[in-house]
């Protein structure tokens, strides 16, 4: 799977952090994606989402070889918008 646009995605958001807490910057606002918690599954039992949960199964799927490339491409955006948050909040 083509993950170069997701690395520097995560990259970016994992940079811009720090960076924005030197003057003369007062502030970051970072937008969430839900799918960085969770992606929905038909006919599963709902879950309770709360802030210690990731969505550790976008990325284990992103980056399981068994998975056709052309049906990864909603799971790698989970994957690195899970990623890019988690680090972010590190």
């Amino acid at each position: 799977m083509e993950w170069k646009g997701a690395i520097n995605s995560i990259a970016g958001v994992i940079h811009v952090v720090p960076a924005s807490k030197q003057p003369p910057i007062k502030g970051l606002v970072l937008i969430s994606s839900s799918t960085a918690a969770y992606i929905p599954i038909p006919n599963k039992e709902r879950i309770v989402i709360t802030t210690e949960i990731w969505n550790d199964a976008a990325i284990h799927a992103a980056w399981d070889e068994d998975i056709a490339a052309h049906n990864k491409r909603y799971i790698v955006y989970g994957a690195s918008r899970t990623e890019a948050e988690r680090g972010a909040f590190k």
